[in-house]
């Protein structure tokens, strides 16, 4: 995760965030693929602001959309 995205808590923070709802729906992302989340600027300021659905909703795109 690069600097840009901020200090070390708030890329620790996003890091276990996305690691808690990965986990939750891996069962739903096909096995035999690897996964790479990137994560830009601004993402953390909008987990923030949006909550932690939101989030999860943007990981369910990126899953379905992986899916597919």
């Amino acid at each position: 995760m690069p600097k840009s995205v901020g200090n070390a808590v708030i890329r620790n923070r996003i890091k276990r965030q996305l690691r808690e709802i990965l986990r939750a729906r891996l069962d739903q992302a096909p096995p035999a693929n690897d996964y790479v989340i990137v994560v830009r600027q601004g993402l953390p300021e909008a987990a923030e602001a949006n909550g932690h659905t939101w989030l999860e909703a943007r990981v369910a795109e990126v899953l379905g959309k992986a899916a597919a």
